[in-house]
């Protein structure tokens, strides 16, 4: 349980970067699938799009394919009794990670399961940033357009994402861990991206993802680009981004500017201050709520997933990530961030002094509960 799988080279792996072509393309997988689904996402819901997929899901389960539905206590509480029996009707089997003792009071606030993995007949894997719920596809207008980051992989690298949902099912459903013996890797033949899977809680030793950020962090010679909808780096995270500026090496940081939760935004919004002080380029996305968690330097290694630049992130969640090592990827995802950077704003010096005054207020209080959030 280290949290770092072994590096697998024979991936074809590809970049999604809407919600509703990322759902179009799982539903269709999903409705090829031929003997097992294993469906783990943080956030659940029983609504237009969480009907959808689950209808998807019981069309493959009638047709005999083995479905595993893993999702977590909090995040899973919008998902309907009479979904779940719908569902357990036609025998899909369902865990709920940390579930609550009343619905909408469940007192381990930390500890929730963020990760957001899917895996069909190991052979096509889904990992990333999307939830399953309508404001994901931009049906909700208090976010507007969700911009967010998903990898979908056909490849060796499906193995260890399949390895890691079972480790997640037999803790919840009290199974023994027999059944990863059992998992297969399957090459992709036109694959050629290396692919190594990150990911952390408070059940392993180190805070893999945030030492594979600091370790890209580090390696960077020309430029960072990062994506997080949060930004509160505990002070590793910081002074590296510093030090990498000093290097002469470009850092762009893109955030949303739609606060979606009262403490956070002002944080986020005041370390990423400091960082244009220390001559990074912030960007503000506009067109709507960016939920992205990417980082990627130079031309060669990516890192997507589900965790964000945050101390809950990085040691109170259970996240998974995975890191790329693909010129391709790296493209598409640097190509992304400069279509974004259309409908972001620039967070200038000026524009950052310029703040209101109970912003300014508001800012040193929020970022002394920042590790709390």
């Amino acid at each position: 349980r280290m949290g770092l799988t072994n590096l697998s080279g024979d991936n074809d792996v590809e970049a999604i970067f809407d919600g509703r072509a990322k759902f179009l393309r799982l539903i269709q997988d999903i409705d090829e699938a031929k003997e097992e689904i294993n469906f783990q996402y943080y956030i659940l819901k029983s609504d237009n799009l969480g009907a959808i997929v689950i209808e998807a899901l019981m069309r493959a389960a009638r047709r005999g394919v083995t479905v595993r539905v893993l999702t977590d206590g909090v995040g899973g509480r919008n998902l309907s009794k009479e979904m779940r029996r719908m569902m357990q009707e036609v025998g899909i089997r369902i865990g709920i990670f940390y579930p609550s003792f009343l619905r909408y009071i469940n007192l381990r606030l930390n500890y929730r399961n963020h990760r957001k993995i899917v895996t069909i007949d190991e052979r096509i894997g889904y990992i990333g940033g999307f939830n399953v719920g309508d404001e994901y596809i931009g049906r909700y207008s208090r976010f507007g357009y969700w911009r967010d980051t998903h990898l979908r992989i056909e490849g060796s690298a499906v193995a260890d994402l399949k390895i890691r949902f079972l480790q997640d099912w037999s803790f919840v459903m009290g199974e023994s861990e027999s059944v990863q013996l059992e998992v297969n890797a399957h090459p992709s033949e036109k694959g050629d991206a290396f692919c190594q899977l990150v990911f952390s809680g408070p059940d392993t030793p180190l805070a893999n993802i945030k030492l594979s950020m600091l370790k890209m962090i580090a390696s960077a010679d020309d430029v960072i680009y990062i994506q997080t909808p949060y930004f509160i780096p505990d002070q590793s995270i910081f002074e590296a981004l510093v030090l990498a500026l000093q290097q002469g090496v470009q850092v762009n940081l893109m955030i949303p500017n739609r606060p979606d939760h009262p403490v956070v935004f002002p944080a986020t919004l005041s370390f990423a201050g400091d960082l244009v002080r220390a001559g990074a380029n912030v960007y503000r996305y506009e067109k709507g709520f960016l939920h992205s968690k990417v980082m990627l330097i130079d031309d060669y290694v990516s890192l997507v997933g589900s965790c964000n630049v945050d101390e809950r992130s990085f040691s109170l969640n259970f996240e998974a990530s995975e890191l790329v090592y693909s010129q391709k990827i790296n493209a598409a995802l640097k190509r992304a961030f400069h279509e974004d950077m259309q409908v972001s704003t620039l967070l200038t010096r000026e524009v950052y002094e310029s703040r209101g005054p109970m912003l300014k207020i508001k800012e040193p209080i929020c970022r002394l509960f920042a590790p709390l959030l």
